[in-house]
């Protein structure tokens, strides 16, 4: 018969089998999670970043590169996360994402990647357009992007029409009569539209002169 202390023993073996199963267990799943997150490592189209979620939370992970020729690149982003575990987000439900140097934000519908940051962000939205040239014909592709420019924080992203944009950015850019002049002039136009927002940037917040000791 089994006294208390033998009991006792044998308890305290069996919690410590019980523990060392655990962790070996434990051990083996982090070893093939670690192993799945450095094939992505090793992988062309995949790319160190992060997404940030709505409340400004960033996960890290490996995000996938968005090809132009593949259909919802820039609808969502694949992620696969330090555990390994592979993740797809939707516009509607990040803020944005990281990709390496490339940053790239959501308007609900689409990510856009920032062009130009300050106090007025520009962005691009890039895709693949089919053209059919006529009745019975296969039609010609070719890659494409739109331009959307957010005038601050607190609104929403607006389209940049090529028609009439003299006429429409004429008004917009009136803070700053220089680069609104240059556009009614039509100096600049709808192609320097990355001219014109770092201009326009420039003017809102000007960069403070340097001043340099021994010149």
């Amino acid at each position: 018969m089994v006294n208390d202390n033998e009991l006792q023993i044998l308890m305290n073996a069996l919690r410590l089998t019980v523990f060392t199963v655990a962790l070996l267990w434990l051990s083996h799943v982090l070893r093939a999670q670690g192993e799945q997150y450095e094939k992505y490592q090793d992988k062309s189209n995949y790319v160190h970043g992060y997404v940030i979620l709505p409340d400004g939370t960033k996960r890290g992970g490996m995000l996938k590169v968005p090809s132009l020729n593949k259909l919802f690149a820039y609808s969502q982003v694949n992620m696969v996360d330090k555990a390994g575990v592979k993740h797809t987000h939707q516009p509607r439900e990040l803020k944005g994402y990281q990709l390496g140097s490339r940053r790239f934000v959501s308007d609900g519908k689409r990510f856009l990647e920032v062009v130009i940051d300050g106090p007025v962000l520009l962005c691009e939205y890039k895709y693949w357009q089919y053209m059919t040239v006529g009745p019975g014909s296969a039609g010609t592709s070719r890659a494409s992007s739109d331009f959307y420019v957010r005038w601050s924080e607190e609104e929403a992203f607006e389209y940049v029409k090529g028609r009439k944009f003299k006429e429409r950015w004429g008004k917009r850019l009136a803070a700053c009569p220089d680069v609104q002049a240059a556009v009614q002039n039509e100096e600049l136009r709808y192609r320097d539209m990355e001219t014109i927002i770092r201009q326009y940037n420039r003017c809102l917040r000007p960069v403070p002169e340097k001043i340099l000791e021994g010149f």
